[in-house]
């Protein structure tokens, strides 16, 4: 009993919403502890190989964190929201970097640890030893590796600032600077927290960029796009209307026969598949831009916008613009 208060304390301490009650989940959906643990190592390995030169790996990897994680453990059910790993590989993919994916890598690991406390103790530990090294050999864990140089220069330096301070503030024959000291480390503390709270204001205004169900499939005639734009854009609704210009573009070179049909296709790849030298390439990035910025990102949308978008579509050829 004292195991599973503990396991349920931690869950609600990671920001898990746990719900006893519900047990009509399909079986596919619901993981054992040990099974969200695999889970966890799985989508840490993924991060890991991302690399900053293909940004669209992220969209892989992404189809498979599903919004939430249903774990059942000692008859009592959590589930597991994924809001912050799919906002945070949004994020890399639009600017992708190695901190970024770092960062992202080291709370799955932390989440992981936490929760690893609270799993029952293997009754044979050399079938737990057998189970990990099938799992250590699988092809994403061949990249794996501890702290780096950077990491560990990381360390020696807050290693060294921790002991200079204490040795400092310690000391009793220099007041004045011991209280330079203690009030430059208070407002160093302060900025940073003010710098912390307003990055994560913004990320929480920003619109989750790689979501499947916001990227639709070309399906649909280019005039058929083209008019719920204009109709987005009578009643206002701008970031909609550019939305729709955009995809009618796509549609409408489409037809040209500028590529393949292709419904698992991003903007970006969209971009990517047309040749440098097409006529219509300046347009087609002019009209990517303009989608990024206000759709996935947080430009403001207003009437302007969605002229210029008018105006791309009428350099692609658009008939009816």
């Amino acid at each position: 009993m004292r195991q599973l208060t503990l396991l349920t304390a931690a869950l609600c301490l990671l920001g898990l919403a746990a719900n006893a009650g519900a047990q009509t989940a399909a079986t596919r959906d619901l993981f054992s502890l040990a099974e969200y643990l695999t889970q966890l190592d799985r989508l840490t390995a993924s991060v890991d190989q991302l690399d900053e030169q293909q940004p669209s790996r992220a969209g892989e990897v992404l189809a498979q964190v599903p919004h939430t994680w249903s774990v059942v453990q000692d008859g009592r059910r959590f589930e597991i929201r994924t809001e912050w790993i799919r906002r945070s590989l949004a994020d890399w993919r639009l600017s992708p970097n190695a901190a970024a994916r770092t960062t992202l890598a080291s709370r799955l690991r932390a989440v992981r640890a936490d929760v690893a406390k609270f799993a029952p103790p293997a009754a044979n530990a050399t079938a737990a030893r057998a189970r990990l090294d099938n799992i250590i050999a699988d092809a994403e864990f061949r990249d794996l590796h501890g702290p780096g140089w950077f990491d560990r220069l990381r360390q020696q330096a807050m290693g060294w600032l921790i002991r200079f301070l204490s040795t400092t503030l310690g000391s009793s024959s220099i007041p004045t600077i011991t209280n330079v000291l203690v009030y430059a480390a208070i407002a160093a503390v302060v900025i940073l927290m003010g710098l912390w709270m307003v990055r994560a204001l913004r990320h929480s205004a920003a619109i989750d960029s790689i979501r499947p169900d916001r990227i639709p499939a070309v399906a649909r005639p280019w005039m058929a796009w083209l008019e719920e734009a204009r109709a987005a854009a009578a009643r206002g609704e701008w970031a909609d209307a550019i939305h729709l210009g955009y995809w009618c573009g796509i549609a409408f070179l489409e037809t040209q026969g500028a590529w393949r049909p292709d419904r698992s296709r991003t903007p970006r790849e969209y971009l990517r598949v047309m040749s440098s030298t097409h006529q219509h390439r300046p347009a087609l990035q002019a009209l990517t831009r303009k989608l990024e910025h206000v759709w996935y990102g947080t430009a403001r949308a207003d009437a302007s916008s969605f002229d210029d978008v008018l105006a791309q579509l009428k350099k692609l050829g658009c008939p009816s613009i």
